[in-house]
């Protein structure tokens, strides 16, 4: 139900030119390393390209690990494990 509501305000938002995302900074003791010069834009990019929704690929590939579940990034070259 969260999902639905929350993809409903999200459809909302964006007649305003409002653009809703989220990603993962960190799990357990892994943190993203996040430059503050990166766009929004380009966070969103890497965050698409993760199958853990985390924009430092480095971060990313730790954070699978902390999960214990395997994963790839999206992109065709692309593959880490993942927690």
């Amino acid at each position: 139900m969260r999902g639905a509501v929350g993809a409903v305000c999200q459809a909302y938002l964006a007649h305003f030119g409002i653009e809703v995302i989220g990603y993962v900074r960190s799990i357990g003791d892994v943190e993203a390393a996040l430059p503050v010069e990166l766009s929004y834009a380009e966070r969103y990019r890497l965050v698409e390209e993760s199958d853990v929704r985390c924009p430092d690929a480095e971060a990313a590939g730790g954070c699978a690990v902390s999960s214990g579940r395997p994963c790839r990034t999206r992109t065709r070259s692309a593959a880490c494990s993942r927690s």
